[in-house]
């Protein structure tokens, strides 16, 4: 299995000097397509934050870390749009307690979260 990680600074979020936490977290790519976009948002705000992987392409078996800095939410919702057109949303992932999310897994698991349509 090969590997490689990114460490993507996602300074556009919004940032509180007097209350602000990192966060970081290791995404596994467990699905068996190429995941082609990644968003992160404050759970139940819709305020989708776009993640860019650069120009490398995030394949199955693929890991990517992510750091951020803000405020102390810790709960987080996840989407992953797959090369075959499915996407993948996780509801409430804790940030402060769960530092690896794979997506496949909540997918495939029928954990929180689930396949959203296009």
């Amino acid at each position: 299995m090969r590997s490689w990680t990114l460490v993507v600074l996602l300074a556009c979020l919004p940032m509180i000097a007097t209350a602000e936490s990192r966060h970081s977290i290791k995404v596994i790519n467990d699905t068996r397509n190429r995941i082609v976009a990644f968003a992160i948002a404050p759970t139940g705000s819709s305020r989708w934050i776009n993640v860019d992987f650069g120009d490398r392409p995030f394949d199955s078996q693929l890991a990517v870390m992510l750091e951020w800095h803000d405020d102390d939410v810790c709960l987080r919702d996840f989407r992953a749009m797959l090369s075959d057109g499915r996407m993948i949303v996780a509801q409430g992932f804790d940030v402060c307690r769960l530092h690896v999310y794979r997506p496949g897994f909540w997918f495939y698991n029928g954990r929180q979260g689930g396949m959203r349509l296009p």
